[in-house]
């Protein structure tokens, strides 16, 4: 995988694969070691990038979480590897939708909700100052709120994560969609440098930043402000892909 320069994966125990295929983003964890985020282990593998410090709202879909103790999957955000707010889905003696926060390496937990089963979810985050809200949505349309929070954190970066724990078994975290306010946001996508569309879609235009990407227009574009560019090389700002 090509990761956009805007991307770093950091993958603490360099034994983690984090790639791309068919539109997804995938954590694969190898069984026998603990790969957790919490206050004995914070060896889960991340996919970072720097994001100013102000209030945002990141959304994600995590498609994948198994019914093996302590595997999840989720939204990270630091200010380094000790003090950070994680959000997402797990399994702890059943699946819940699960909030932390770190300080100084020290966990307290936040929203621990059991949910019935697994399916596909949106999942949200918010900050304003130091109040932080967790949301979750079935159809990433209607959210709702599984609590809120009071944490002071400085951030730095922000991304996803993946992580094992308990039992140590092997596991495979998905993800389809990232989106984020105080940065330019990317769909999972848009983290590999050349992307074919093979989907419909839709492209939302920014003027915040530029880069550079070779793109493969073969069905639907709609976008901002722009018109539809032949294929070849385009320079471009995309806040969000969707496809589907």
């Amino acid at each position: 995988m090509t990761l956009d320069p805007y991307w770093t994966i950091v993958d603490p125990l360099a034994d983690c694969t984090v790639d791309q295929a068919a539109g997804q983003l995938f954590f694969t964890i190898p069984s026998g070691t603990a790969h957790g985020l919490s206050t004995a282990n914070k060896n889960a593998p991340r996919i970072l990038r720097n994001c100013s410090d102000t209030d945002f709202q990141i959304d994600a879909k995590v498609d994948s979480v198994e019914n093996d103790n302590l595997e999840g999957a989720g939204i990270i955000v630091q200010t380094d590897s000790n003090n950070f707010v994680s959000v997402g889905v797990r399994y702890d003696g059943g699946f819940r939708l699960y909030a932390s926060s770190f300080s100084a390496g020290t966990e307290t937990v936040q929203v621990n909700n059991v949910i019935a089963s697994f399916t596909p979810t949106w999942i949200r985050l918010t900050r304003v100052g130091t109040s932080w809200s967790f949301y979750s949505s079935s159809d990433g349309s209607t959210y709702n709120l599984e609590g809120s929070f009071s944490v002071s954190l400085a951030i730095a970066q922000e991304g996803l994560f993946a992580q094992t724990d308990g039992g140590n078994p092997a596991f495979t975290a998905l993800f389809d969609f990232f989106s984020a306010d105080n940065v330019d946001p990317y769909v999972i996508d848009d983290i590999i440098d050349e992307i074919t569309f093979e989907d419909q879609f839709e492209a939302y235009v920014s003027l915040d930043a530029l880069f550079d990407d070779t793109i493969t227009f073969t069905d639907v574009f709609s976008a901002t402000a722009i018109a539809p560019p032949a294929t070849g090389s385009v320079k471009y700002v995309f806040v969000e892909w969707r496809t589907g």
